[in-house]
């Protein structure tokens, strides 16, 4: 592959496979597929550590069993990235190698809420854009995603802030659907989104408490990735392996 620059007068090539090959061969080097910096998070999700909070969470609503199912509810968002799984050149000896993620890879969040009764609700998608076309506005005006927009495509303090006053409106929705007047829960993972007061004082005032999983524990207890997302990333690879338009 061959790149032109404009700036300059002379051609830029990239080396060959068989370049990169013969380079690592003569210098006691190795390809290998990189772990990412959340592998060694997972040490953290000891059986003592789980076992704490599930304790400290019925302190606190001991009533839970009590409660309907449709006010217990679980929040977390996924990302759908476009970037090339890369690999990485190490020495012979390195067992392991670490890959940090690029956040200026093109990559789309979805924020999901559900029920322990099993219901879904309007899914809150962050696209990196400041517009939105007009099929996607189709949809929101149907009432079937709520869609926000800004440059990098993460969910921050002011997107968890939207979601929210959304997400209360949900709630007060099943109350009076159900005839239900218990508190509502809402357990969310730590991230720094979540740190947005006003949000929180808002889910205060509107009777849902909420509870965060422990540090680097949400792959074992966060209940969205363990099944929805964790089966939808299945089938995505196996849409994007088979389907060469996709």
């Amino acid at each position: 592959m061959k790149t032109y620059y404009s700036d300059f007068s002379y051609e830029v090539e990239y080396p060959t496979n068989g370049w990169l090959d013969g380079f690592t061969d003569r210098n006691n080097l190795k390809y290998k597929t990189p772990d990412t910096l959340e592998f060694d998070r997972f040490k953290n999700a000891t059986t003592g550590t789980v076992k704490t909070w599930f304790e400290e969470v019925l302190k606190v609503i001991p009533e839970i069993k009590k409660i309907s199912p449709k006010l217990i509810f679980n929040f977390d968002e996924t990302m759908i990235s476009f970037d090339k799984k890369l690999k990485v050149v190490v020495g012979n000896d390195v067992r392991r190698s670490i890959k940090k993620g690029d956040e200026t890879n093109e990559h789309i969040s979805c924020c999901v809420t559900i029920n322990a009764a099993g219901d879904f609700f309007t899914p809150f998608i962050i696209l990196q854009r400041k517009t939105i076309s007009t099929t996607l506005q189709k949809l929101v005006f149907n009432g079937l995603v709520h869609i926000g927009g800004q440059e990098n495509g993460w969910i921050s303090q002011s997107g968890f802030f939207d979601w929210t006053k959304n997400f209360i409106k949900e709630v007060k929705e099943i109350k009076e659907k159900n005839n239900l007047s218990d508190n509502a829960i809402l357990f969310l993972d730590g991230h720094n989104s979540r740190q947005n007061i006003e949000a929180l004082k808002l889910l205060e005032e509107n009777n849902i408490k909420v509870f965060t999983f422990p540090s680097h524990c949400s792959h074992i207890l966060q209940p969205l990735d363990i099944s929805i997302f964790k089966s939808f990333y299945v089938y995505l690879s196996k849409k994007r392996k088979n389907d060469k338009n996709f």
